[in-house]
């Protein structure tokens, strides 16, 4: 059995985190939510993400831009 690819999304705004995590998990992706800059970190650290979708104006936007320069993950989209 091929392994679901995880998605982390990271943003304040319900919907937003709704309406993605449903949209993504039929095409076959493992979804996560997080509603801030430091929940994100924390899952992160504790779990691989092939892609982390980003609400730019988030708190702590600079310590996960500071992720993306990191070697241990995929991709983020900003």
């Amino acid at each position: 059995m091929e392994e679901q690819s995880s998605v982390l999304i990271v943003d304040d705004e319900k919907n937003i985190r709704l309406t993605l995590s449903h949209s993504l998990k039929p095409m076959g992706f493992d979804t996560e939510t997080a509603i801030t800059g430091e929940e994100a970190l924390e899952k992160i650290e504790n779990k691989e993400f092939k892609l982390v979708l980003l609400d730019i104006k988030l708190p702590l936007l600079m310590e996960l831009k500071s992720y993306e320069k990191s070697d241990s993950h995929d991709q983020i989209l900003l």
